[in-house]
């Protein structure tokens, strides 16, 4: 201290000093305190998903099909008792949803040739397998799939989720990140 301010404690530019160098040592800490708080997000968001995934595995490994649509919570009431005490589906950042899909695949008809002339003999359709209905075509395969929706504002969050579960099986799209569950899903 100088001589002046012997016994009357901080000046007020002592005062300004240090405050400002707080405010440095502070607004250093906030870029690497946001960036912790948006990885927790990523991982509550990735243990929801995990958490959600696992239940309906389990729901379809028991019972033989993917559970229902969701209901107004965000999950099927078939997957409510099979979830983690506690789990978040929703909260300001993101929100968490079972999806259901009937999948139906028309198998292709048999095609008639072109005749080219008109000594040709008649075409005869092949015989009708014994799966096809009167009309001789084939019945539509009626598959399930199951999905994972977290729908969100934030690319990054959506980006982080694409990134963690790959785009074989996973895709954004209108703010959406789906994760898609098919009949081949195993883990």
């Amino acid at each position: 201290m100088s001589p002046a301010h012997s016994g009357r404690g901080f000046a007020l530019v002592d005062a300004l000093m240090i405050l400002g160098g707080l405010a440095v040592v502070a607004g250093g800490a906030y870029p690497p305190l946001e960036h912790r708080a948006y990885e927790h997000r990523v991982e509550r968001v990735v243990s929801g998903v995990e958490a959600v995934k696992d239940a309906a595995t389990r729901y379809r490994d028991s019972n033989g099909h993917w559970p229902g649509d969701a209901g107004r919570r965000g999950v099927s009431v078939d997957l409510g008792p099979l979830l983690p005490a506690g789990l978040e589906l929703s909260t300001a950042g993101y929100a968490l949803r079972w999806r259901a899909w009937k999948v139906v695949e028309v198998p292709p008809q048999p095609v008639r040739p072109p005749v080219e002339s008109s000594a040709a003999p008649p075409w005869e359709p092949p015989a009708a397998p014994p799966s096809t209905d009167s009309v001789g075509t084939r019945p539509p395969v009626v598959g399930e799939m199951g999905g994972i929706e977290v729908r969100s504002s934030e690319d990054g969050l959506l980006a982080a989720l694409l990134d963690r579960f790959g785009t074989a099986r996973s895709f954004v799209r209108d703010s959406t990140w789906t994760l898609v569950l098919g009949p081949d899903s195993t883990d």
